[in-house]
C-alpha cells in the first residue's frame, strides 16, 4: 500500500488576491523534469519571490492540464520570510499516481515540468492519470473559443523517443494554429470550433514499438450577440420582426418572454419563433404593445438577456363606450394578457342613428382614437359639409393633437 498527500492550494495574509500586485518583478521558481523509479518518494516545490508578507497568494497545482481534486489535496505552504512557497509530496510514487506534466501556478505565473516513472512505456487510454473514467475511453479536455490550450501526450513509463500528433486523419505540423513547446506537448492557439475533435498522440519507444492515445478536445463559448433585439415601432396590423440571434458552443437555447410569461407559439396565436431566435408577430394588435425579453443560455456562463419595447402607431378609429359592449366581448378584451385594450374587431368606423324633432338643435360629437395628430372631417350624405354655413357650425378643439377641419 501507499499513501498520497498532495499540497496544492496555499492562502495567507490579510486580503485575497489571486492576481497580486507585485512589489518588484515577481519570480516563480518551479521544479525540474525528472525520472523516478517505482516506489520512490517525490517532492515538488514551487516558490514565488518579489512579494511582501501582506499579500495573499493562491497557489494551484495541475497535473496533465487538470486541477488536482480537493479530495487529494492538503496544504503545505506559507511565507518563509523571503519567499512564498507551496509543496507537493507523494510517497511510493507509481506511474498512475505521479507520472505526467505537473504545473505550479501563482496568480498569472506558472511553471511546468515532466515527471516520469521508469517502467514499460504505455499510453493512458481508456483512463486518465487521476484514475477517473472518461467517456468513450478517451481523455477529455475543454477549452474556450479564443483561448490557447495545451494537450499532453498521456503516456507513463520511460519517455518515448519521438512524438507525433494527428487529428482528422492528418499529421499536425507547426503552424499559426499549432505549436510543440516540449516533446509530448501540443499547444492549440486561439481556439475556434474547427479545432474541436479527437487528437491522437503517437509515440515511438526505444524498442521501436509505436503507441498511440487519444484526447477529445471540446470547444465551448458563452452566448454572444450576433443581432440583439431592438426597440421597435410599427403600424397597427403590420408585421413585426424582433431579432435575437446569438452564437455560442454548445448552441444556446433562446427563450422569449412578455410581461413575465414565456411566449409559446403553440398557445399564443399570431406569434412565430424561428430556429435562429427571431420572433415574428404576423399582424400586430393593440395587446402586442409592451416589453419583450429575449434570453440566451447554454452550459457556459455568462448568459445573455435583453429587454426591448414594442410600440404601435395606431391610425384613427372609433369604438363605443365600454358599457355598450356586450358582456362576452368585454370579457374577451385583454383576456389573454391582462391588457385593457379594445379588441381588433371594434377598431372600425361606427355609424350612429339619432332621432330628433324638426327645428330642434342637434349637437353631434366625434371622438376618434389613435395616435396624434388626428384631423376630423365632417360629411353629410357622403358629401363634405361646406363652411361657412348658416345651418352647420363646426367647433374646433385642439385636445391631444385632435383638430376638426372645415371644408
Amino acid at each position: 500500500m501507499f499513501w498520497l498527500i498532495i499540497f496544492s492550494v496555499a492562502y495567507a495574509g490579510s486580503t485575497e488576491n489571486p492576481h497580486p500586485t507585485y512589489q518588484s518583478d515577481p519570480v516563480l521558481k518551479g521544479f525540474r523534469s525528472q525520472t523516478l523509479n517505482p516506489g520512490d518518494n517525490l517532492t515538488l516545490s514551487c516558490t514565488l519571490s518579489g512579494l511582501g508578507d501582506k499579500e495573499k497568494v493562491r497557489f494551484t497545482w495541475e497535473r496533465n492540464g487538470e486541477i488536482v481534486q480537493d479530495s487529494l489535496v492538503s496544504i503545505d505552504s506559507g511565507y518563509s520570510g523571503v519567499v512564498w512557497y507551496s509543496r507537493v509530496y507523494l510517497e511510493q510514487v507509481t506511474g498512475a499516481t505521479g507520472a505526467g506534466w505537473w504545473k505550479c501556478k501563482a496568480g498569472a505565473l506558472s511553471e511546468t515540468a515532466r515527471i516520469d516513472v521508469a517502467g514499460s512505456t504505455k499510453l493512458l487510454n481508456p483512463e486518465n492519470t487521476l484514475g477517473v473514467e472518461r467517456e468513450s475511453g478517451e481523455l477529455n479536455r475543454v477549452g474556450r473559443i479564443g483561448e490557447d490550450i495545451v494537450l499532453y501526450c498521456p503516456y507513463q513509463g520511460t519517455p518515448p523517443t519521438q512524438f507525433t500528433w494527428w487529428t482528422k486523419g492528418r499529421r499536425i505540423g507547426e503552424s499559426t494554429r499549432f505549436r510543440f513547446p516540449e516533446p509530448g506537448l501540443l499547444r492549440v492557439l486561439n481556439l475556434t470550433v474547427s479545432e474541436q475533435g479527437t487528437y491522437t498522440c503517437r509515440a515511438k519507444v526505444q524498442e521501436g514499438e509505436d503507441l498511440s492515445g487519444s484526447i477529445q478536445l471540446t470547444v465551448i463559448d458563452s452566448p454572444e450577440w450576433v443581432a440583439p433585439p431592438q426597440d421597435s415601432r410599427v403600424t397597427l396590423g403590420s408585421r413585426l420582426v424582433l431579432d435575437c440571434r446569438v452564437r455560442g458552443e454548445p448552441k444556446p437555447e433562446i427563450e422569449w418572454t412578455r410581461r413575465g410569461a414565456v411566449l409559446n407559439p403553440v398557445t399564443w396565436d399570431g406569434y412565430k419563433i424561428y430556429e435562429n431566435g427571431t420572433l415574428e408577430i404576423i399582424s400586430t394588435r393593440l395587446r402586442d404593445q409592451g416589453e419583450y425579453t429575449c434570453s440566451a443560455s447554454n452550459s457556459v456562463l455568462p448568459h445573455l438577456s435583453r429587454s426591448v419595447q414594442v410600440q404601435l402607431n395606431v391610425g384613427a378609429y372609433f369604438y363605443p363606450e365600454q358599457d355598450e359592449l356586450q358582456g362576452e366581448r368585454r370579457e374577451k378584451v385583454g383576456e389573454q394578457d391582462g391588457s385593457e385594450d379594445i379588441d381588433d374587431e371594434t377598431l372600425k368606423d361606427l355609424q350612429q342613428s339619432i332621432r330628433v324633432r324638426s327645428e330642434e338643435r342637434v349637437i353631434l360629437s366625434c371622438n376618434p382614437h389613435g395616435d396624434p395628430p388626428l384631423e376630423i372631417y365632417w360629411f353629410r350624405d357622403n358629401k363634405p359639409i361646406p363652411s361657412p354655413n348658416h345651418r352647420f357650425k363646426i367647433k374646433n378643439e385642439d385636445k391631444n393633437g385632435t383638430v376638426s377641419k372645415e371644408y
